[in-house]
């Protein structure tokens, strides 16, 4: 059965390889390099938003226009064709005559115009059939920003791709146009908002010219503990074949993406339900305590297991603790889905502590000790309950469960928050990770927001602002975050 929205789940000649990932991970070379040693073809899909922005521009229609970019996405078309050993990207007016568009796309407005369209929703869900029509029946290589996740949830073959941020910074800057080079405005994420004009340069009042710049954390998108749980879910909605999907709890802390999935008929259940045999189970991203678990091994292929392994680490490290005699001492927060879990998974001693002032009230003993992280803990508040613990005890191990994409993004929020007059931190107000970053920003001494939506962005905190940074959470997808950059830049602002 296909789900709605989603391409037919007829078989392919051949496969379509998704690469999805943040940006200067490499997507792009990764892309090229196996189409060429596959036969494959390439379907470029950050061409195709560059390209619509092109054609938006060239016929005046403001890139927050949400009517006329949906009108112009049925009216145009866009093209590749295989020239000299290059590629060519043809755009198709709406008067039947075709352009080569190839070199005006690749600067850097284009690039800032594409950021922008790109987050319309009338725009991607009008090139959702063109890019599965580019791609055909299959032999095709895709990357980009919800390929995987949306576009083709059902690709054969799906990569993510990430690097560190000194590495990704560093292939930005390197692949920055002249002009993107000049302006400051390449793919590094940076942008700017006059006070004294709408979008198009149109002015509406006589205020004095500023620029706001707004930058974009490099970091800012989906975990890939995030896509997998998404792709879990993927499977298990075309294993379901028609019959009910459901996650036990929600499979990650952002009401919009919940939202989004049961649109595609898949339930949250509260985890201590009882499903029928008939139901396809989906244990969430945070895990679920071991009884249930067990509990749940007779649905046997209806099981479907989401937990983020950096949180399946998490829960061995608690096993491992119990099996060796040790007290598993947890360092986060005790109501989390994630501890709620974890603490199961050994019949020795648990406890549970948010911050190192917590450690003078746990008993004293000669007992070993092994003290274990919440996969979204902040570095300083682990570091200062680890000093404490072998202050007062003598027998310590330290298993670092904190997981490797919250040690960058929270590393990357503190630095960014240092230079910022403003923080936007885009994500579920539900979501410890999002607020964690939230809480670092305030820290680093930034007016921090934490905001779900553009709905909720005021213009008065703005005011007299030069820098506005935009964080997101693990769980925040991408085009949430790019609807905030898009709302700031064509903001007005006052004073």
């Amino acid at each position: 059965m296909t789900a709605p929205g989603e391409p037919a789940r007829a078989k392919r000649a051949r496969p379509i390889v998704a690469i999805d990932g943040p940006a200067g991970a490499g997507k792009t070379t990764v892309s090229k390099m196996l189409a060429e040693r596959l036969g494959f073809t390439r379907v470029d899909t950050g061409a195709i938003y560059r390209t619509v922005a092109l054609a938006a521009m060239r016929r005046g229609i403001a890139l927050d226009d949400d009517v006329q970019l949906g009108a112009l996405v049925g009216e145009i078309g866009v093209a590749f064709e295989y020239r000299n050993g290059a590629t060519r990207v043809i755009l198709t007016n709406p008067d039947g005559s075709k352009d080569d568009v190839s070199e005006e796309i690749r600067t850097a407005d284009m690039s800032l115009a594409a950021s922008r369209v790109s987050a319309r929703q009338p725009v991607r869900a009008g090139l959702l059939g063109l890019q599965r029509r580019l791609a055909g029946n299959g032999g095709a290589v895709l990357d980009g920003r919800d390929i995987g996740t949306v576009v083709f949830p059902d690709a054969e073959v799906k990569i993510f791709l990430t690097a560190s941020l000194d590495t990704r910074a560093r292939r930005r800057r390197l692949f920055a146009s002249p002009r993107a080079a000049q302006t400051g405005r390449g793919r590094g994420g940076r942008r700017h908002v006059r006070d004294d004009a709408k979008p198009g340069g149109r002015p509406h009042g006589g205020g004095r010219f500023r620029k706001m710049e707004i930058v974009v954390a490099q970091s800012a998108g989906f975990c890939w503990g995030v896509f997998r749980a998404f792709d879990v879910v993927d499977a298990a909605v075309r294993y379901a074949a028609g019959r009910k999907v459901v996650t036990l709890g929600p499979i990650i802390h952002n009401p919009g993406v919940i939202a989004s999935l049961e649109a595609r008929g898949v339930s949250c259940v509260d985890p201590e339900i009882v499903p029928n045999d008939q139901t396809v189970v989906v244990i969430r991203a945070h895990g679920l305590p071991q009884v249930k678990r067990e509990s749940l091994a007779t649905l046997g292929d209806n099981l479907v297991d989401a937990t983020c392994p950096f949180v399946a680490r998490v829960e061995r490290a608690v096993a491992d603790a119990g099996a060796a005699g040790r007290l598993a001492l947890l360092v986060g927060d005790e109501n989390h889905a994630e501890f709620r879990a974890a603490r199961t998974y050994t019949k020795g001693d648990v406890a549970i502590v948010a911050a190192a002032r917590d450690v003078a009230t746990l008993p004293k003993t000669e007992r070993a000790i092994t003290v274990i992280a919440q996969t979204t803990l902040d570095r300083p508040t682990f570091d200062e309950v680890v000093e404490a613990v072998r202050a007062r005890f003598t027998d310590v191990v330290v298993e670092n469960t904190r997981c490797d994409d919250t040690r960058d993004r929270q590393a990357e929020a503190e630095r960014m928050a240092h230079a910022a007059d403003v923080v936007l931190v885009v994500g579920g107000k539900n979501s410890a990770n999002t607020a964690r970053l939230a809480s670092i920003a305030e820290g680093a001494g930034a007016k921090t927001y934490l905001i779900e939506t553009t709905a909720e962005i005021d213009r008065a905190w703005f005011k007299a602002t030069s820098r506005v940074v935009i964080l997101g959470g693990a769980s925040t997808p991408r085009t949430d975050i790019d609807a905030v950059a898009a709302a700031l830049e064509t903001m007005e602002i006052n004073g």
